[in-house]
């Protein structure tokens, strides 16, 4: 939830802190605008993003300092660190080509948007593969799979219903 709203006129606008996953969307907003996103706001970025607390009381502070991570990382699995920065790579992947083939893209009809290249590339992107079982191919450690497939439930979907593809969120919180 947000710290607070805004109602207006009927509308209802969420106010206060919040996570920005990709700020360049935002700074293409702006800039389409004719403005600069850093003259009318400062966005800052968390290091940890946050904290994950396991029901054993160990913990995963999830950081883009690599070295901590690194450490962390390979304290819960050996060759752990390893399998992180692949599925970095393979969430960076899956951001950009979504972003180019899809999100900037318009659809005006359903043929249009499942075409045959559109139907290989939402293969590509494991759309039909759910993301619990996805990261289980990365990490042994159930504790790591839980810290990598959580952040499903941030749009209310459970990691072992919801696509594999979802696996670009944790590269947009490290990036």
């Amino acid at each position: 939830g947000r710290c607070a709203e805004i109602v207006h006129d009927g509308h209802r606008f969420d106010v206060g802190p919040t996570i920005i996953l990709v700020p360049s969307a935002f700074e293409e907003a702006f800039s389409a605008m004719g403005v600069k996103l850093e003259d009318v706001c400062e966005l800052v970025r968390v290091d940890p993003t946050y904290t994950v607390h396991f029901h054993d009381g160990t913990r995963l502070s999830l950081t883009n300092d690599l070295q901590r991570m690194e450490r962390q990382l390979e304290s819960f699995e050996q060759g752990s660190f390893k399998s992180f920065l692949s599925l970095l790579r393979q969430g960076h992947d899956h951001l950009h080509v979504t972003l180019r083939a899809i999100a900037h893209r318009n659809f005006y009809s359903l043929f249009e948007f499942f075409s045959p290249s559109n139907f290989l590339l939402l293969l590509r992107l494991n759309v039909l593969r759910k993301h619990y079982a996805y990261i289980r191919g990365y990490f042994a450690d159930p504790r790591l799979r839980s810290a990598f497939t959580f952040q499903d439930m941030y749009i209310g979907v459970s990691p072992y219903d919801a696509p594999a593809t979802f696996s670009l969120l944790q590269y947009t919180e490290f990036c």
